[in-house]
C-alpha cells in the first residue's frame, strides 16, 4: 500500500513538472516544435518575463 502511494505521488509530482516546464513556454508562445533542455532554460531565463503579461 505505502509503494502504492509512493509511485502515485512521484508520477504525479513529474506530470505536474512536466507540465509547468514545457506547457508554459509553449503557451506563452515559443512554439510547438520540442524544446530541449536548452531551449527550456534560455526562455525561461530571458523570455518569460516578456510572456508574463498573457497571464495577467
Amino acid at each position: 500500500m505505502a509503494l502504492a502511494a509512493c509511485s502515485v505521488a512521484l508520477w504525479t509530482w513529474v506530470f505536474a513538472a512536466t507540465w509547468a516546464v514545457k506547457l508554459f513556454p509553449m503557451y506563452s508562445g515559443a512554439g510547438t516544435a520540442p524544446m530541449r533542455l536548452h531551449d527550456v532554460w534560455q526562455w525561461y531565463a530571458h523570455r518569460a518575463i516578456a510572456s508574463a503579461g498573457i497571464f495577467r
